[in-house]
């Protein structure tokens, strides 16, 4: 999904059972709460999923925990869970380059450019603005141009996408970093509210006591 205007949802996908499911992938130092689980709410509706899960690498409070408990629909992923599926489907290093793979994957792109070049009626005059993949970016790219990719072609295109989505993926750690600078506002002006509730009851305490003080010394002298 696109960083701005997500309504709520970080990835959307498809198990080959037919199951939607609408991801919200919170990177904080704190802890996620109420506003991460009720924003994924939001977003199954609006994208109509079966299902919806947020994923963090830190922790979630216990009212975040208490909101999805007893429902089906809705999982919250921790760091521990996070940690123990990058351990199982990442690689620790990174694999040998291999020419024999390398070759037909690029073979079976400049096909696909091929056919959709063919295929096609009307030439597109440029890229369309949004977040599309690279497979997307190639059928785009073989439209504008009405007939196969090359390999220069196929590679040049590949590292502008490359650089598409670093930045993206910059605005994504920005947006994060606002989101959480918007939560600490949010919390220090609670811890505020909070503050002055109580200097206002600990004045009003005061002022009480002071009034009984002065009357019972007015009583006094008045007596005397």
């Amino acid at each position: 999904m696109t960083p701005a205007n997500d309504q709520g949802g970080d990835i959307i996908c498809l198990s080959p059972s037919r199951v939607s499911t609408v991801i919200q992938a919170k990177r904080w130092n704190g802890a996620v709460g109420n506003s991460a689980v009720q924003e994924v709410l939001g977003a199954m509706r609006h994208y109509g999923c079966d299902e919806g899960i947020v994923v963090t690498n830190s922790r979630f409070t216990a009212s975040a925990i208490r909101l999805v408990a007893g429902g089906s629909d809705l999982t919250l992923r921790d760091k521990q869970w996070l940690e123990e599926k990058m351990r199982e489907f990442l690689p620790s290093s990174d694999p040998e380059f291999r020419r024999d793979l390398f070759e037909p994957i690029i073979e079976g792109w400049i096909q696909m450019t091929r056919r959709v070049a063919w295929e096609t009626t009307t030439r597109r005059k440029r890229l369309p603005r949004g977040h599309y993949t690279f497979t997307e970016a190639l059928r785009y790219a073989a439209e504008a141009k009405g007939k196969e990719l090359t390999v220069a072609e196929i590679k040049k295109l590949a590292q502008l996408h490359n650089n598409l989505s670093e930045a993206e993926a910059g605005l994504r750690e920005s947006n994060r970093k606002m989101e959480e600078a918007r939560a600490r506002q949010r919390y220090l002006e609670e811890e505020i509210a909070e503050l002055d509730e109580a200097l206002l009851t600990s004045e009003s305490s005061w002022a009480d006591e002071e009034y009984d003080r002065l009357a019972t010394h007015r009583n006094r002298n008045d007596s005397a």
